[in-house]
């Protein structure tokens, strides 16, 4: 198979929360179940304790202080993902919001700007597929969005083999089937 196929990875709000989902429910799971059902009983706990204070008639202040706490903890849980998302993109050097990636024989090429890196197949440790993205992820945590709809040189079908023959990992499907 001649190695042709290129796409291009816009690194915003939609593809980044995509990505927080993705990890969450594979390779971080128990850390995100933690983390968000922690805040989620601490929410209704905070929320509970402002609701029982204002049935004790105690300090107006407290009252709205655990409720206005415990909403946020909620609030927090719920929207967990795109707010991981946010919190991602903003940390983000602006020219590091896109990169086009070239699949050549040895490796994935990453281009942004001036700058490119190269990923070698064999560090590849895991690969996951959703309708819109494949995520090349690797043994030290990183990982890369591939976007199906920007994908030049092949389909989507295509790059799942080259993928999966030069990493020698099956890509694994998360999320809704289309």
């Amino acid at each position: 198979m001649s190695v042709t196929m290129k796409t291009h990875t816009d690194y915003d709000q939609p593809h980044l929360e995509e990505l927080q989902r993705v990890a969450g429910h594979t390779f971080a799971k128990k850390q995100t179940m933690f983390k968000r059902g922690f805040a989620l009983v601490s929410g209704l706990f905070c929320l509970g304790s402002g609701l029982g204070m204002a049935l004790q008639k105690n300090s107006v202040f407290l009252c709205l202080l655990c409720c206005a706490m415990g909403l946020l903890l909620v609030i927090w849980s719920v929207f967990f993902y795109a707010l991981a998302a946010w919190g991602s993109g903003r940390a983000m050097v602006k020219s590091q919001s896109g990169t086009d990636f070239h699949f050549e024989r040895d490796a994935v090429v990453g281009t942004q700007d001036k700058d490119s890196a190269r990923y070698p197949y064999d560090v590849c440790a895991a690969l996951y597929e959703t309708a819109g993205n494949f995520y090349f992820l690797m043994h030290n945590g990183q990982g890369l969005i591939l976007d199906k709809a920007n994908l030049r040189g092949g389909s989507a079908d295509q790059l799942r083999v080259l993928l999966e023959e030069k990493t020698g990992q099956t890509c694994q499907w998360v999320g809704k089937r289309p």
